[in-house]
């Protein structure tokens, strides 16, 4: 069991928390997705949504071949995640793009082989609240992220 208060979040390094690939074949392509079932301590911002102070943090792992990857100066560019209300089935999207201004990552230059074969993992670590407009109620979300067509596990939050 992990302890998701000493997750750092906006990060890109494995934690306690993050998805593990073990267990799984060594070519397996995927995401996996893992958080808190429970969040309750909400701070609410003046819009009526949940402030970015409140934590409610987001463990990713995707796992590609280099090909895939290559697409995106930064692989989580082509991460989305999805939050569904149970009750209402409203969907709360983003895409989690580095938000503001960075330097892009230099293009390095593999052959189609290497492309072709080799296997790639990242971590990310964020805090949900910087990506979505969470509304201020007590109700369960069905949670899941993408990779391209690629889909997560699907795992309930429930806010309190």
């Amino acid at each position: 069991m992990c302890d998701f208060d000493k997750v750092d979040l906006d990060s890109n390094l494995i934690n306690d928390c993050s998805p593990s690939t073990d267990g799984l074949d060594l070519d397996w392509e995927g995401v996996l997705i893992n958080m808190p079932a429970i969040v309750d301590n909400v701070v609410v911002g003046n819009d009526g949504v949940l402030s970015s102070k409140t934590r409610i943090p987001l463990c990713i792992t995707i796992q590609f071949k280099l090909k895939k990857m290559l697409h995106y100066d930064y692989p989580r560019e082509g991460i989305s995640v999805f939050m569904e209300d149970r009750e209402t089935g409203k969907t709360y999207t983003n895409n989690l793009a580095y938000q503001g201004t960075r330097a892009r990552n230099p293009k390095a230059s593999f052959s189609e082989e290497e492309q072709e074969t080799s296997i790639l993992t990242k971590f990310y670590s964020v805090n949900l609240t910087h990506y979505l407009k969470i509304p201020n109620s007590k109700t369960i979300y069905n949670i899941y992220a993408t990779f391209e067509e690629c889909k997560s596990n699907l795992l309930v939050l429930r806010i309190e």
